[in-house]
């Protein structure tokens, strides 16, 4: 189940998406106590800054995400990532696809 939570004015989004139990990953220097980072969790990301981008002649927009993962356990995990506009354009379209073959 997906859920999407968006403010108007300041243009962040929060996508929240439960995932089931698996291995967790760590930080290789920060080693939780292996019992806070078992079981459920879930992941949200937020926009928290865009940007103009210009490299070799090119100009694109970029996006600062945080993402948190947080345990059943109240544990958390966070880090941010960047991405340009037609890496979310890329993967929306994948998306469409996956969800037409479903659907049909």
């Amino acid at each position: 189940m997906f859920s999407a939570e968006g403010s108007g004015s300041s243009g962040n989004s929060t996508l929240t998406v439960p995932v089931l139990p698996q291995v967790p990953a760590t930080s290789p220097t920060e080693k939780p106590d292996r019992k806070l980072v078992q079981g459920p969790f879930t992941l949200s990301a937020e926009i928290v800054k865009t940007g103009v981008a210009h490299e070799k002649g090119r100009t694109f927009g970029i996006y600062a995400v945080s993402v948190c993962k947080r345990y059943e356990t109240g544990y958390e995990e966070r880090w941010q990532v960047y991405r340009r506009y037609s890496d979310f354009y890329d993967l929306h379209q994948k998306i469409k696809e996956k969800v037409k073959l479903i659907i049909e």
